[in-house]
């Protein structure tokens, strides 16, 4: 097997996480096997994706229209186009259900790769599917093991989202940001908490990086958040500026709700998400506070890469800004370990997971 076809039902260029992931994991794979990435649309060039992402080879990608509509219609368009021009005998990974169901029942075999079940006439499809035994050709990868459990499958692997820790060699010693978040800003990804540790903590200064647009105005109005003096709010950055803005902060915040949302407002993710942002936090080498999800505490550990707010509420929140020492030591036994769990959960180590699992029988 000397060749990888990816598919991805996205839209490039993108300030999706969903994108990141896909542009990183086919970097990773090209360093070792000729990679075609597939996807809906893409009206920029492969330069510019390189310079954003910060990615380091080069691999084809290979899109239906430049522009184009997301729907079931459009999506059933893009399967048949799939079908008609992806190299077969390649190792085919997708994230596209529709796209991955189809194959199979071509008897071509693939890998379908789940950050979350599928939802409306795709779930209804992929059951129908399953019942049928038409996904017989099928290897499954779930971004978490709750994931697995909730869709009650008993084959494939389970891998977390990953980092390229190259990205963050680059020694930088001026702190610019106190506290700082950098991410999406759809309901319960924690722009809540950070709004009432701005007004309860005045003398210290909050930065918000990520796509004001994306902020649910049902809770808050770009005016009532630019009204806290010392929160600072700064629009969406490409993923190239990121390691530099976490190097220069210094205390990264991940403060998820209990219920968190992505692009959907129908679809909430906590139980079985892996945030990109936390390996990135991580490969920063920075101190982190998070909030109390079991879902990723077989990364996270109170005390040794992180710090855990104990009781997931503002009073937890309040007590640890209240009672956390900045002390020189404790801050390079964290970046030390920090660096080292990041080390762990490299795309490099995700890729060879992959082909590990497809040479399986």
């Amino acid at each position: 097997m000397t060749n990888v076809s990816y598919i991805s039902e996205i839209n490039l260029p993108s300030k999706s996480g969903y994108a990141h992931h896909v542009l990183k994991i086919c970097d990773a794979f090209s360093k070792s096997y000729k990679t075609k990435l597939y996807v809906n649309s893409s009206n920029i060039n492969f330069s510019s994706l390189k310079k954003n992402y910060l990615l380091k080879k080069n691999f084809q990608i290979i899109h239906h229209k430049k522009k184009r509509k997301n729907n079931f219609i459009s999506r059933i368009t893009f399967v048949l186009f799939i079908l008609n021009n992806i190299d077969k005998n390649s190792l085919i990974i997708s994230r596209s259900v529709l796209s991955s169901l189809f194959l199979s029942a071509l008897n071509i075999k693939n890998i379908l790769e789940l950050h979350h079940p599928p939802t409306g006439l795709t779930k209804i499809i992929f059951v129908i599917f399953r019942f049928m035994g038409m996904d017989k050709n099928l290897k499954y990868i779930f971004l978490h093991k709750n994931l697995k459990k909730l869709m009650s499958m008993n084959k494939g692997i389970i891998l977390d989202d990953s980092v390229d820790i190259n990205d963050f060699k680059k020694k930088i010693i001026k702190i610019k940001y106190e506290y700082c978040y950098v991410g999406s800003l759809f309901k319960g990804k924690g722009l809540e908490i950070i709004y009432e540790l701005a007004l309860k903590f005045t003398k210290k200064k909050f930065h918000v990086f990520g796509d004001l647009n994306s902020i649910d105005y049902k809770t808050f109005s770009i005016e009532r958040l630019r009204k806290v003096p010392n929160l600072y709010l700064h629009n969406f950055k490409t993923y190239s500026h990121i390691p530099s803005i976490l190097k220069s902060s210094k205390i990264l915040l991940m403060p998820y709700l209990n219920n968190v949302n992505v692009n959907s407002e129908n679809l909430e993710v906590s139980r079985y998400m892996s945030p990109l942002k936390m390996f990135d936090y991580l490969a920063s080498g920075k101190i982190i506070f998070a909030s109390n999800l079991k879902v990723y505490n077989h990364v996270l550990k109170h005390g040794n890469n992180s710090f855990i707010v104990k009781k997931n509420d503002l009073n937890g929140w309040f007590s640890l800004i209240n009672n956390f020492l900045y002390k020189k030591q404790l801050v390079k036994k964290i970046s030390r370990n920090a660096i080292m769990t990041a080390s762990n959960y490299t795309w490099e180590k995700r890729v060879k997971k992959i082909i590990s699992y497809y040479q399986q029988k």
